[in-house]
């Protein structure tokens, strides 16, 4: 007790351990100060704040709405105020308290801020972006409301725009180490790899064990083909998660001689252990089945593989998101009638469209899709890889899911299109434009991609089925739904025979089907015939992609680094005999 102090001594002091974090002693002499003058508004209002900061919300509101009745134009109070409000999940009121200190301050550029985080998390993404631009209008370098008008950015898909909130971020603050991480995202998403490290390695250097940084640097240099430098971010990894068995699964694809009986036993350790994390399940059950592939032990291995899938798709972040996609996949787009009413009209191809000649490669995963793209790019360096741009599926699902017609406004659905193109650096100002995109659902979409393009030309890959649905179980597609469960991979199979067989017979000038069997056992007779089917100039060279420097971010970059072998060819036969219950009842099974 400070008898004898004056309260304002007392205030002062208080205020003292309050800013040198000694919440204990702070919150003494505040109650001291109020057991002398209870009405003290400092010390209501601030013993108030501290309670929120040590979370007794209760206490927290007391003491502020003592401060409010004190004197009801403090804009803080009402902010705090609706903090607290916010901890407590009642949103309506933090709004109706946010609002209040606006008005009583309208520059309060906290009060802006806050609300714009509760609409962002209320999918509000307009009302957010306009209250963190007031907020910035305020002070431009108000460094939580660029980086949080990043993320409204990044919901509203407007990557771009959400690059520059977080280019000044850093601009005031360089080593902002969630800004510099949600940067080298942004980057790897609009496939900037040489963008995506750089961000990625200062995140590494400002907090070396960031969240998956290590995962993330190790995907994209195996992306380029440094697979010395991935195995390197891996191991590094390694030193700060030990036990994350995805960064060995990881490590498996680029040295095979790290599935032994020692990382077997470890991996059993870990995923018997109760307290194993749903990921470990996921991976654990993948390098399981990997080390039963070593020992030929088929059937063992399938179980593990079907165990991993399983884990996958039930991941927490994984579950709804699939759920909802696979109804898409299985059921809303195969009965979309106007994707496969076959009455396109002849018409004149307008001149500014003539040039547009996209080369669209779909068909079935683990197909060969990326060993034709890289082939194709091989053969001319102006034709533009697009890689898996999902541009037309994407366009095409909104419409979809919004019960909007497809072709009603082909002419703006067609502007919408080519500017996303352009965005990616596939469409320029060249006299003719050819360019890629390995989004191998696009099968569906053929008939509305050729009202787009009239210079369309569609690569169809094709390889045995059997051989396709085992790669795809070895492999961890993990933004595929249907993928991860062999009832859903049997029907996604059965929809892309049924349709593809309809494209085929309305649209065969347009399509050509590449064996993926034919091509790795008559490389050169069979790539003729492709390219010119594409129009494209023959070179002994293209047989050579594999010597090319290039990025690839699909399932196959390691493949498609080295020359075609026949080798694997028919390493399917040891998983068919585990399949025919399933698959003989398709027509397509032994195609």
């Amino acid at each position: 007790m400070n008898t004898n102090l004056s309260s304002k001594d007392i205030l002062e002091l208080a205020i003292s351990k309050h800013k040198t974090q000694d919440l204990s002693g702070a919150e003494k002499l505040y109650q001291e100060v109020l057991n002398k003058d209870d009405n003290n508004f400092n010390a209501n209002f601030l013993l108030g704040t501290l309670f929120a900061s040590t979370k007794r919300f209760e206490l927290a509101l007391t003491k502020l709405e003592k401060a409010k009745a004190i004197n009801p134009n403090y804009a803080d109070t009402y902010n705090n105020l609706a903090n607290v409000y916010k901890e407590q999940n009642k949103i309506e009121l933090a709004k109706k308290n946010y609002n209040l200190a606006i008005k009583i301050n309208p520059k309060h550029i906290n009060a802006f801020d806050n609300l714009g985080i509760i609409f962002l998390q209320e999918n509000e993404l307009s009302l957010a972006e306009a209250n963190f631009k007031k907020a910035i209008s305020i002070n431009p370098d108000f460094i939580n409301a660029h980086y949080n008008l990043g993320l409204a950015y990044v919901k509203l898909g407007k990557l771009l725009k959400a690059k520059e909130s977080y280019l000044k971020v850093i601009q005031i603050n360089p080593n902002f180490v969630i800004a510099l991480n949600a940067l080298a995202n942004i980057s790897k998403i609009l496939e900037k790899t040489n963008d995506a490290i750089y961000y990625y390695k200062k995140v590494a250097q400002l907090q070396p064990n960031f969240k998956d940084v290590h995962i993330h640097l190790g995907y994209l240099y195996k992306a380029t083909g440094d697979f010395e430098q991935a195995l390197n971010s891996y191991e590094l990894g390694l030193k700060f998660k030990p036990d994350e068995l995805l960064i060995y699964y990881e490590i498996s694809f680029l040295n095979e001689k790290i599935i032994d009986i020692e990382l077997y036993s470890n991996v059993k350790k870990i995923i018997n252990n109760n307290k194993c994390s749903k990921e470990n399940l996921v991976y654990g059950n993948f390098i399981l089945s990997k080390y039963e592939n070593k020992n030929k032990n088929y059937e063992t291995e399938l179980e593990y593989l079907y165990k991993a899938h399983k884990y996958f798709f039930e991941l927490p972040k994984n579950e709804s998101k699939f759920q909802k996609s696979n109804n898409f996949w299985l059921k809303k787009v195969p009965e979309f009638n106007e994707l496969f009413e076959f009455n396109l009209k002849k018409k004149i191809i307008d001149s500014e469209y003539k040039e547009l000649k996209p080369i669209f490669i779909v068909g079935l995963p683990r197909s060969g899709s990326t060993l034709i793209e890289k082939l194709i790019s091989s053969c001319d360096k102006k034709i533009k890889i697009g890689e898996e741009t999902s541009i037309i599926t994407n366009f095409v699902s909104n419409q979809i899911n919004n019960n909007k017609k497809l072709f009603d406004n082909i002419d703006i659905a067609r502007n919408k299109i080519i500017s996303h193109y352009s965005d990616k650096d596939l469409i320029g100002n060249e006299k003719i434009n050819i360019f890629t995109d390995k989004t191998l659902s696009n099968y569906f979409f053929i008939k509305f991609i050729i009202e787009i393009f009239p210079g369309a030309k569609f690569i169809n890959c094709i390889r045995n089925p059997i051989a396709s649905i085992i790669s795809i179980l070895k492999t961890n597609l993990s933004e595929i739904s249907w993928a991860h469960n062999l009832s859903d991979i049997f029907k996604f199979f059965d929809i892309y025979f049924t349709i593809i067989d309809k494209m085929k017979v309305n649209f065969s000038d347009y399509i050509y089907d590449i064996e993926y069997e034919k091509l790795i056992i008559n490389q050169q007779t069979e790539l003729k015939k492709l390219f010119k089917f594409c129009k494209l100039p023959w070179d002994q060279k293209c047989l050579e992609f594999y010597k090319n420097d290039f990025v690839s971010l699909t399932a196959s970059n390691i493949q498609v680094r080295k020359p075609i072998f026949k080798d694997s060819l028919n390493t399917y036969l040891n998983y068919k005999k585990f399949l025919d219950k399933y698959g003989t009842r398709y027509s397509w099974w032994s195609r």
